[in-house]
């Protein structure tokens, strides 16, 4: 008998909804064409609509980024989608760039570079998205969906210190996959138990972010008693 579809962010079946196909990795990071190998999960329509905004939002934040402005997808989305959405939607822009100033550049050597535009993120917006792209390689990786009560937590790297007192389990990773380009890569690691998940998800080759996905201490505690 074939298992049932479970919705990658509820966790629940069709009889709660209609079901689709979930990029868990927003597929508006692509300008127009996709890779083939692009990874679907299941979803509720509802659940998945719920999320279109801040996928968005999320791509337009890396696309305008000083970090991601030399990548070729960066480049087509800047040319069209963009610039498209600038002349039409030039109030969106005012109102998600937050705190706007111009900044010192450095490069990676510590070499000044000029000042660019600088801005602050609305980080629960990318949370968000972050933690979907979690549930969503959680799903893919094990074919069913994410325990509600792994407790969920994503920071950017910004350099190799960030990492530090994770090394041990970013050692423990598998090599970098993706879909076939270098828009989207991710490292991983599972515990066996669901005890945790940890990650690196990459964005344009450019933007790092590392997540954690922890059972939650209260659920370990009713686990170990009844266990």
């Amino acid at each position: 008998m074939e298992k049932p579809k479970l919705c990658v962010f509820c966790g629940k079946d069709e009889s709660f909804g209609t079901m689709n196909v979930e990029h868990f990795v927003p597929r508006c990071l692509w300008d127009k064409e996709r890779p083939a190998q692009t990874m679907t999960v299941p979803a509720h329509k509802k659940c998945n609509d719920r999320y279109s905004a801040d996928n968005e939002y999320f791509r337009d934040m890396l696309a305008i980024s000083e970090k991601c402005s030399k990548h070729p997808e960066v480049a087509k989305l800047n040319q069209g989608t963009l610039r498209r959405k600038l002349l039409k939607r030039r109030g969106y822009f005012v109102k998600n760039l937050k705190n706007v100033r111009v900044a010192p550049t450095y490069a990676e050597t510590g070499l000044y570079v000029g000042h660019s535009p600088m801005f602050d993120w609305d980080w629960k917006r990318a949370e968000t998205v972050l933690h979907n792209v979690m549930k969503g390689i959680f799903y893919a990786m094990n074919e069913r969906p994410m325990p509600h009560e792994m407790q969920l937590d994503v920071g950017e790297v910004r350099d190799d210190a960030d990492l530090v007192s994770l090394q041990k389990y970013v050692d423990a990773m598998c090599p970098w996959v993706g879909f076939g380009d270098d828009v989207f890569g991710a490292r991983f690691v599972f515990h066996s138990a669901d005890k945790y998940m940890y990650c690196l998800m990459q964005f344009y080759r450019s933007v790092t972010f590392f997540g954690s996905g922890l059972l939650s201490e209260k659920f370990a505690a009713e686990e170990q008693t009844c266990g």
